[in-house]
């Protein structure tokens, strides 16, 4: 399943699985690209008649040389969409089952917005409720999943605003995340 590729992490070659069209179609169903634009228009993030581009094989987010060195492997997510709308940038992501987002947190003034569109996706180790989630900047956080896989619609506000390597801060040290009652509000 996927296309298989290899990256030298803390000098250790690993595999890195990137997902296309096919899996994607196998995974979620075979309507899945209709799905996710119709869930896109919903929150007002197409204009109208507008289809997203769809990546295929997704997109991944590898570690950063700085992460190498600590032996992180960066986000285990496969993004199949990743666009501007605005201000705002948009991404839905695709989360395996047992798997995990790098631990990460926004300067001012991005802010972003987790909404689950199917399976359970956990921020900080508390699922991601119904009606979604608002993290605010500063607030170190990470995704995971359990058995069931998770797609999830985030979309990083103001993110236009600020270069894309500057708009997620990496985590080096290793303290455990603990859910921030300050740090996310159901929106």
């Amino acid at each position: 399943m996927g296309r298989t590729e290899t990256s030298l992490i803390n000098g250790r070659e690993e595999s890195i699985k990137r997902l296309g069209d096919t899996d994607f179609a196998r995974l979620l169903g075979k309507g899945y690209k209709d799905y996710i634009t119709e869930q896109l228009r919903k929150y007002h993030l197409l204009e109208n008649g507008a289809v997203p581009q769809f990546h295929s094989p997704a997109l991944r987010h590898l570690p950063t040389e700085e992460e190498k060195k600590h032996g992180k492997k960066g986000s285990e997510a496969h993004y199949l969409v990743d666009y501007y709308a605005g201000f705002d940038r948009v991404l839905v992501s695709y989360l395996p089952p047992h798997s995990k987002t790098s631990e990460h947190e926004h300067n001012m003034p991005l802010i972003e917005e987790y909404h689950p569109l199917r399976g359970e996706f956990n921020l900080n180790g508390e699922v991601l409720p119904s009606e979604g989630l608002l993290i605010l900047p500063g607030f170190k956080h990470r995704g995971n999943t359990g058995d069931p896989d998770a797609l999830t619609l985030i979309i990083m506000r103001n993110a236009a605003i600020i270069p894309e390597q500057n708009q997620h801060i990496q985590s080096i040290d290793s303290l455990a995340l603990s859910p921030n009652p300050n740090g996310g509000a159901k929106l």
